[in-house]
C-alpha cells in the first residue's frame, strides 16, 4: 500500500471510529512528522470532497470528532487555532481541521490510551435515546401570578400590565411598550427559562436581554424613579439602553452591577463556584455586599471579567468568546473540566448527570454548535476517552 493510500485509510478509520489501537499509534506517529502535513491536509480535503453534498449527517459527525473536544492533560495542552471551527462547514473548516489534527491528535493516543479490550460506547449506540438541543422557550409570570407559556403563544398582544403593552414580536422576542399617561404604578413581571430553554426580551427602556437556560429576570413593566433595577438568576446577557440620568442596576444574590449604557454578561448559576461578570462594551461597577456590612467594589473595562465569591477577583484579559458562546449558538469548552462541560450540557439538554466511578481530571478545548443533538456532542467527548450511557433523561458518565 502506498504512503498516500495508507494516510487515506488511517484518517478514514479514525473519522469513522473504526481505528484499532495499533492504527491509532501509527496515525499519532504520522501526525508528529511535520513533513507529512501537506499530505494530511490534501487527504482530509479529498475525504470531504468525496462526501455527497447532502450528506449532512456524516459531516456533522466528523466535525464533532475532529474539531470539538479533545481532553488532554493540562501540561500537554497545545494552543487551539484562533479561527472558530463550527459544524457543517466542510469548505471553511478544512484548514482549521488540519491544524487541530496536527496540534492535538498526536496527544490523543498518548494521553488517553485505551486498553484493547475496553468497551467503547459510541454516539451511534445513543441514537435510540436521542436528545434534541434546547430551543426558545420561557414562561412569563405577570404581577397577579398568571403564567403565560411564551413558546406556545402566538405573535401579537400578550397582555397589558401597569401602563405597558406586552407584545410577542415576529422574531419571538417579548417587548414592552409604555402607554404614556396610563401608568398605574410599579408592578413586576418575571421571565424564566427552563433547562433546555432560552429567550430574549426588550425591556420598556429599550434594553435588550437574553436569558440562557435555567435563568430568570424580574423587572418592572415601567421604569419609574431615578434608577432602573432588575433581579436575575442563572445566566443573562444585557445590552443596556443609555440613560445618563437613570443608572441601570442588576441584582444577583448579594451582588449588584451598576451601569449607564453597556454590553455585559452575568453567569450566576448556583452550581458554579463564582459569579462571572464579563464586560464587552462601556464601563460597569460590580458591588458585593458582605455579611456584617462590608462592601467590595471593582470597576470593569471592556475585556475584563469579575469573579465574585468570598472576594472579587478581576481577570484583565478574559475569554470573551467563551463568555458569549452561548448567545452566539455555541459551546466553548476551552480549558474547562469535564464537570464544567457537563454542567452546561445538563442545563441545555435538560438531563441529569450521574458519575459512575472517578473521572480522570483533564482539560478540554474547542467549540461546537448548541444546535447539535446530545449524541453528536458526546461523540466528540468520547474522542477524549470519556464514555457515556443515556437512560431516559439521565446521562451516565463512565470513566
Amino acid at each position: 500500500m502506498t504512503n498516500e493510500k495508507r494516510v487515506y485509510y488511517l484518517l478514514q478509520q479514525y473519522l469513522d471510529k473504526h481505528i484499532s489501537p495499533e492504527e491509532m499509534e501509527e496515525l499519532a506517529d504520522l501526525l508528529q512528522d511535520g513533513q507529512q502535513a501537506p499530505l494530511v491536509q490534501d487527504t482530509i480535503q479529498q475525504l470531504i470532497e468525496e462526501q455527497p453534498v447532502d450528506n449532512r449527517g456524516d459531516i456533522t459527525r466528523w466535525d464533532a470528532r475532529i474539531a470539538a473536544i479533545v481532553g488532554i492533560d493540562k501540561e500537554h495542552m497545545p494552543a487551539l487555532p484562533a479561527g472558530r471551527v463550527r459544524r457543517i462547514r466542510p469548505w471553511g473548516w478544512v484548514a482549521a481541521s488540519v491544524v487541530l489534527l496536527l496540534g492535538i491528535s498526536s496527544y490523543l493516543w498518548l494521553t488517553n490510551h485505551r486498553s484493547k479490550d475496553q468497551a467503547t460506547i459510541s454516539a451511534g449506540s445513543l441514537a435510540q435515546n436521542e436528545i434534541r438541543p434546547g430551543s426558545n422557550k420561557a414562561i412569563l409570570t405577570l404581577a397577579g401570578g398568571q403564567q403565560i407559556i411564551l413558546d406556545s403563544t402566538v405573535n401579537g398582544l400578550v397582555a397589558q400590565q401597569g401602563g405597558a403593552t406586552i407584545t410577542k414580536l415576529s422574531n419571538g422576542q417579548l417587548a414592552y411598550q409604555i402607554n404614556k399617561g396610563n401608568v398605574t404604578g410599579r408592578v413586576y413581571n418575571t421571565m424564566s427559562t427552563p433547562r433546555g430553554g432560552q429567550y430574549s426580551l426588550l425591556l420598556p427602556d429599550g434594553t435588550g436581554v437574553w436569558l440562557n437556560a435555567a435563568s430568570s429576570i424580574t423587572y418592572p413593566t415601567v421604569f419609574t424613579g431615578n434608577n432602573r433595577e432588575v433581579v436575575i438568576s442563572g445566566e443573562v446577557y444585557f445590552e443596556v439602553a443609555k440613560e445618563s440620568a437613570r443608572p441601570f442596576r442588576v441584582k444577583v444574590n448579594d451582588m449588584v452591577v451598576e451601569v449607564l449604557g453597556t454590553h455585559f454578561n452575568i453567569n450566576s448559576y448556583t452550581d458554579e463556584s463564582t459569579i462571572k461578570t464579563t464586560l464587552l462594551e462601556g464601563i460597569i461597577k460590580v458591588v458585593q455586599r458582605k455579611m456584617g456590612g462590608e462592601t467590595l467594589a471593582v470597576v470593569l473595562k471592556p475585556g475584563q471579567q469579575a469573579l465574585a465569591a468570598e472576594q472579587i477577583k478581576v481577570v484583565d484579559h478574559a475569554d470573551v468568546d467563551q463568555a458569549m458562546a452561548w448567545k452566539n449558538g455555541l459551546f466553548n469548552f476551552n480549558k474547562l473540566t469535564i464537570q464544567e462541560v457537563l454542567r452546561q450540557l445538563s442545563r441545555w439538554y435538560d438531563v441529569d448527570v450521574v458519575y459512575q466511578g472517578i473521572v480522570t481530571p483533564r482539560k478540554f478545548g474547542g467549540e461546537i454548535g448548541r444546535d447539535l443533538n446530545l449524541s453528536e456532542v458526546l461523540d466528540g467527548l468520547e474522542a477524549a476517552g470519556v464514555h457515556f450511557k443515556v437512560e431516559g433523561k439521565k446521562l451516565i458518565v463512565i470513566p
